[in-house]
């Protein structure tokens, strides 16, 4: 409270100045200017003009004082609650952000005041509610990361510590897992990796005209192999070229992502298509492909960690990152992005500004 009690004091003490200024000048303004036009009056018809005058002057100096008085004390007093009625919002926001330094991020105002302290107010709330998002997320990205690390090496320990007692034999397949454990490890730290780096991607992007038909065309033939093992068909609607200004590095890691959950969802001799759309405005990317049944597709899955089928995802590695690696990406190029089923397919799409 310490500082808005000073504020108060120095809003009255403003307000104090204007008046006194306020009677200082309409003071000077009568002993100056009214006083000289009534001994103007007084000659033009032949009143002796001093001792009216002196009466004139005395009597105009004690009703000043009376009004100036009456009028500095409402004055004062209109300050007063003028200035309580400003001072005191500022110091529930005060101590809310006091409490919120100290980590309690929950802290609200719903103060009203003139329409800056509303504004003031709404903001205040707003941030208080981001930072309590944020640290919902730092806290649950731990949990989750905790969770992720310590299935493998959970793994890794007991094969290992069985080997070292004798427990399990030597065998090549004991051996394979504890490299497939490993290989889990570091293409989690991976992950993580890319995931810190698209988290300031906005600081770190490099613009550059680049081909996105081609681009999109090389990420898809880098998928070969897999597409081969699952039977998937790729169908491309792309235009012969369309260039874009972007930067080049990310939006490969986007079109990666997105293929890389479209073939890890996809179903056996399923289809892949991605098609570009381009309007006036946007440039829209879509990528679908055949799933089983009615999955629930929503927006949560561009959340860190988040999995549409967690036993499948967990099997073939994924930690739920991939999605939440492109959303920071093309948001990053000032895009959105989303997903939906649409016909019975899974669609991820994204839009980029066109321009």
């Amino acid at each position: 409270m310490i500082a808005p009690k000073r504020l108060l004091w120095k809003l009255l003490t403003i307000n104090s100045l204007a008046v006194a200024v306020v009677i200082v000048t309409i003071t000077l303004a009568f002993h100056l200017l009214a006083a000289d036009y009534f001994k103007t009056l007084s000659k033009e018809y032949d009143i002796t003009p001093d001792a009216a005058h002196s009466m004139f002057l005395e009597a105009v100096d004690r009703y000043l004082l009376l009004a100036s008085l009456t009028g500095f004390v409402v004055a004062i007093l209109l300050s007063l609650w003028l200035n309580y009625r400003l001072t005191r919002p500022i110091s529930f926001i005060q101590q809310a952000a006091r409490r919120i330094a100290q980590g309690e991020y929950d802290q609200r105002v719903s103060v009203k005041g003139c329409g800056e302290i509303d504004e003031l107010s709404r903001s205040f709330n707003a941030m208080a509610e981001r930072l309590q998002q944020v640290d919902r997320l730092r806290k649950e990205f731990i949990v989750d990361v905790a969770h992720e690390l310590r299935t493998p090496l959970t793994n890794i320990r007991g094969f290992t510590e069985g080997l070292r007692d004798g427990v399990i034999p030597g065998e090549t397949a004991v051996f394979e897992t504890i490299h497939e454990e490993s290989l889990r490890l570091v293409h989690l730290v991976e992950e993580l990796l890319q995931l810190a780096r698209a988290d300031i991607a906005q600081q770190d992007l490099f613009p550059e005209s680049f081909d996105l038909t081609r681009l999109m065309t090389e990420v898809v033939q880098s998928f070969q192999l897999r597409l081969k093992d699952r039977s998937l068909t790729v169908s491309l609607e792309l235009p012969p070229t369309l260039a874009i200004t972007a930067d080049r590095k990310r939006m490969a890691q986007v079109l990666a992502n997105i293929f890389e959950n479209a073939l890890r969802y996809s179903l056996q001799g399923g289809q892949v298509s991605v098609q570009v759309v381009r309007s006036d405005t946007t440039l829209r990317t879509v990528v679908a492909n055949d799933v089983e049944g009615t999955p629930m597709l929503s927006d949560a899955l561009f959340e860190r960690f988040h999995r549409g089928d967690s036993s499948r995802s967990r099997s073939s590695g994924g930690a739920g990152l991939g999605l939440a690696i492109v959303r920071q990406l093309v948001v990053a190029h000032r895009g959105q992005v989303g997903i939906g089923l649409v016909n019975g397919r899974a669609e991820v799409w994204f839009e980029l500004p066109n321009g």
